[in-house]
């Protein structure tokens, strides 16, 4: 047992389950910036679900990915769903170049804080247990 695998996917853990559990609560909210990104994008008529939906269903994923992640269960395939819903995470909460100044700034770390993350989930979902 790798002692440091094991603490960088439960050190990873946390923050997913949270956000996960924040998607679940503000599903309402969310739900809009589901619909509203894809209007954005071209894509609102090919949603499988309505953004409260999808804000539900990706938070209740998350929150499983991330305590399989934390506890070692699947920790590859968890990794990997982890990291897509971050990408997804970022350009749904965190379009910084839709933004001016403080506020662009403000979400310009969140998508780095996203993008840091995201890297840390390939590599757990690319080493072995």
């Amino acid at each position: 047992m790798n002692i440091a695998k094991v603490l960088g996917r439960a050190l990873m853990a946390p923050i997913m389950i949270e956000g996960g559990l924040n998607q679940i609560k503000s599903a309402e909210y969310i739900g809009g910036a589901v619909e509203n990104t894809a209007s954005k994008y071209g894509v609102a008529g090919q949603l499988p679900a309505d953004g409260k939906t999808i804000s539900k269903i990706a938070g209740t994923s998350m929150v499983a990915s991330g305590i399989a992640l934390g506890l070692g269960i699947l920790p590859q395939p968890a990794a990997t769903v982890l990291a897509g819903q971050m990408v997804v995470t970022t350009l749904v909460g965190h379009a910084f170049w839709e933004h001016e100044g403080d506020e662009r700034n403000t979400h310009k770390l969140q998508a780095y804080k996203n993008l840091a993350i995201a890297g840390g989930l390939l590599y757990a979902a690319s080493t072995k247990k």
